[in-house]
This record gives C-alpha cells, sequence and structure tokens, in this order.
C-alpha cells in the first residue's frame, strides 16, 4: 500500500466530508473527466467508444458511456486494462498457481476475482495506489480513533484465495497499519473448535468476517464456549439481515456492529453504523446510478482496470431524504441481495460442522466455469461442474481431478475425510430467470 496517497486520500475525504451534496458532485464530476482523459490515451478499448461515439473528454458524464456488464469486460479485458503487464492470461495463470491472499501479480498488483454464480468469473485488478486510495475508507471507522490504535484485530473468513475480503486484511498485514493491529487471521475452513481456541487465547478487540461466519461465533458466545469481548464487529461480503445483527448484538453486547458493503469490482462502497439509520454509500470514489431495478457504478479510483457504468447485480434503496442530516453522501435503506445455507456435515468425529457457502463460492480450478453442490445427506455431497469452453477429453479429465484435489483439501482442513464428494461433469447448469444468478448449493 502507498502511504503518501492513503493519507493524501484520506485527507481529501475528511474534506468532502464537510462540502454539500452539489459540492461533491461537482468535485466528482472533475475527477471522473479527468479519468476519462487517462482511459482514452491509455486503454483501446475506451479510446474506441469515446471516438465511435463523439464523447468530449472535458465536458462529459457517465451517461454518456454504454453500460459496462462482466461479460463484456471479460471478453475485452485486454483492451480495457491500461497497464500492457497485466494481461488476462497472466491473471488466470496467477490465481491458477497462488492461493496466497498476501502475493502480488507481478509484485504489483492485487488481484481479487468473484465466484462466477451469475455464470462468468470476474477478474480485478489493482495497483497499489489504486488499493491505496479506496483503503483511505477506513478512516472512516471507529478503528481510526487514535484511543483505540495498538488494539488486537481478528479476522474469520475464506483465508485461502484472492477475494476481496481476505485481501483487504492481508493488505493491513502488508502495511504501517501492522504495527497499529496486531493480527489473528482464522480460515472458515479451519475446525470451528480450533477457531475458537483461537480466539480466546487473542483476546480480539475489534473481530471481521461474514456476517454467517460471526453468527457462528456469537452462538459459541452464547453457549460460554467462546469468552471474547470486543469493542467493534465489522461484517461484509454477505447481507446482514436482522436477525443475524440481532444475535451477534446479543453476544456481544459491548460492541457496535458495523457492516460494510464491499465488491470485488469497486471493494469498500458503502458503510453502515448503528446511529446511521442507514448505510451511506462511497461517494469520495464512486459515482453511483441508482434506478429502481439496475445499478450502474462508475469507479474513478482504479486507474488499472477502468469501469465506467459498471452494471452490479445488487438492488439499492435509496433513503427519502432527511433535512436535518448534513451529511452530502447518499444514503441507503438496505442492500438486497441473496443469501446461500452453507452445509452441514459430520465430521470424521462424529460432530456436526458446517462448510461456509464462502469456502464453496471461493473455489477457483483453472478451465472451470461454473459449479455448483448437491447436498445429499450429512456424509455426501454431488459437485457439478461446467468446463469452459473447448476442452479436449484430456483437459476435462484433468479439471476433474484438479476439482477433486481442491475439495479433498478443503475437507481435511475441516476434519471431514469421511465426507464422500461425487465429481459429476455437465453442460450447464440453469440460472434462475429473475436474480440471473444460480443457486449456488442445494440441500
Amino acid at each position: 500500500m502507498n502511504a503518501k496517497i492513503f493519507f493524501k486520500k484520506s485527507i481529501e475525504n475528511f474534506l468532502n466530508s464537510r462540502r454539500n451534496r452539489k459540492g461533491l458532485e461537482e468535485k466528482n464530476l472533475k475527477r471522473f473527466r479527468e479519468f476519462v482523459e487517462f482511459v482514452e490515451r491509455n486503454s483501446a478499448f475506451y479510446k474506441k467508444i469515446i471516438h465511435k461515439n463523439n464523447i468530449d473528454c472535458t465536458a462529459c458524464v457517465p451517461k454518456d458511456f454504454p453500460v459496462l456488464t462482466k461479460e463484456i469486460l471479460m471478453e475485452n479485458f485486454d483492451d480495457i486494462v491500461t497497464s500492457k503487464e497485466v494481461t488476462k492470461r497472466s491473471v488466470i495463470g496467477f490465481l491458477s498457481e497462488s492461493r496466497n491472499p498476501f502475493e502480488l501479480l507481478h509484485d504489483k498488483y492485487y488481484v481479487v476475482h468473484t465466484s462466477g454464480s451469475s455464470g462468468v468469473v470476474g477478474y480485478f485488478v489493482y495497483s497499489k495506489e489504486d488499493w491505496s486510495r479506496n483503503m483511505a475508507q477506513n478512516l472512516k471507522l471507529p478503528i481510526a480513533n487514535l484511543l483505540k490504535m495498538r488494539k488486537k484485530l481478528a479476522y474469520y473468513g475464506v483465508i485461502d484465495g484472492h477475494y476481496a475480503g481476505v485481501t483487504l486484511i492481508a493488505a493491513i498485514k502488508n502495511s504501517l497499519f501492522k504495527h497499529l493491529y496486531p493480527l489473528e487471521i482464522c480460515g472458515i475452513d479451519e475446525p470451528l473448535k480450533n477457531v475458537v481456541e483461537r480466539l480466546n487465547r487473542f483476546k480480539p478487540d475489534i473481530l471481521t468476517g461474514y456476517p454467517s461466519a460471526i453468527r457462528i461465533l456469537a452462538e459459541k458466545q452464547s453457549q460460554n464456549e467462546l469468552n471474547i469481548n470486543p469493542f467493534l464487529i465489522e461484517t461484509s461480503a454477505e447481507v446482514l439481515n436482522t436477525s443475524d445483527r440481532n444475535a451477534i448484538e446479543k453476544s456481544f453486547p459491548n460492541a457496535e456492529v458495523i457492516n460494510l458493503y464491499c465488491s470485488s469490482e469497486h471493494l469498500i462502497m458503502g458503510i453502515s453504523r448503528p446511529q446511521y439509520n442507514g448505510m451511506y454509500l462511497n461517494e469520495d470514489d464512486l459515482i453511483f446510478d441508482i434506478n429502481k431495478d439496475s445499478l450502474y457504478v462508475t469507479n474513478i479510483f482504479n486507474y488499472t482496470l477502468p469501469l465506467i457504468r459498471y452494471k452490479m447485480n445488487d438492488s439499492l434503496i435509496p433513503e427519502t431524504e432527511d433535512k436535518e442530516e448534513i451529511s452530502p453522501y447518499t444514503k441507503v435503506k438496505e442492500i438486497l441481495g441473496r443469501i446461500e445455507n452453507s452445509p452441514v456435515f459430520l465430521n470424521k468425529h462424529g460432530l456436526e460442522d458446517s462448510i461456509s457457502s464462502l469456502t464453496i463460492s471461493a473455489i477457483y480450478v483453472k478451465g472451470l466455469a461454473k459449479f455448483q453442490m448437491k447436498v445429499m445427506n450429512k456424509e455426501a455431497f454431488i459437485f457439478s461442474i461446467v468446463p469452459q469452453r473447448n476442452m479436449d477429453d484430456e483437459s476435462i479429465r484433468k479439471l476433474v481431478a484438479d476439482v477433486d484435489r481442491r475439495i479433498s483439501e478443503i475437507l481435511v482442513k475441516k476434519e471431514m475425510e469421511n465426507v464422500s464428494c461425487y465429481i459429476k461433469v455437465v453442460d450447464k447448469i440453469d440460472v434462475d430467470a429473475h436474480t440471473g444468478k444460480f443457486k449456488l448449493i442445494q440441500t
């Protein structure tokens, strides 16, 4: 992370928070036009769009550009990216060889990817400078309070791969913040009893992870197996529903529960705190176009992989404007999204434990286009896979072996070697007509 850019952007964000709405919009429009001038010079894809549509870089607005979908992004990746050393081939090779979130592509670029539940796996690349601009959002959180520095931070989630959540945590450990926040990283694919023991020893002041994962820890706390007293709990990557929030707040009464709206495409997109009565969007770095049935986001901090009018699958509901509020940022009522249930199996000790749906969605194997788990019983499941197009029989056999190896690694970590996995090669997995995604786990 670039410390100079981080602190410069933090000051800029602070000044933004003192602006009125009109002032923030004018500043973002100026930044957007400067951004467009950059991408015209450095992105073949956008240069073609700008010239084809006669877009004036000095007077344009995001709606002058066509919508960018994940499918279009992946088809035109090499023409969209602005760095010649970043290619789709190099990214795929990196992800195939590395599951360590501390590793960077070419030792320069953060890489995160999506699960492909919409039918297409997305790859998103950030330079250290891009990453630092967005990470400045962290100074809006209570952890930035000088009185609360040198506090212990624990993360509980998927740690084996290049996903947004763990990569954000890895960035902390690789930055100056490692001196401020001693860090304990717990994998959601570890046996739960081991995680509980580690957290009891570490005694975190700050606990962060997926809502479903923190809910599991809340249950262990209520059962007196876990004994920690954090002052802050941060959740992200999933919808924080009312049931999970209530359970977490009941088990950890001294903790403020904050929910971050994050994505692989744009990293930190919004922040929700109890006193907000909603969620404020990150409009220091992003320009939102919120519609009843669609959401388009223009990213003005990522100069490596520019995303203008990128279509998100989320639904945002703006809050009714409160005239007494002075924040320039848009407040949304809620984030709507799907919640996958984590399958429960018996481990080799005869104890029930779950495999997080996020561990399953995080499976990345070269040549794997889509996959779906169907739970048969507490000791068996079918794992249907769709190979990428134009793969020959030998390549498909290798894919099956690689998928089997990856699933076996997950089962061994969870002490579930007794659970049987049957891999089934299929031509397609149907998506839901309404959501545009398929159900990752069938129970």
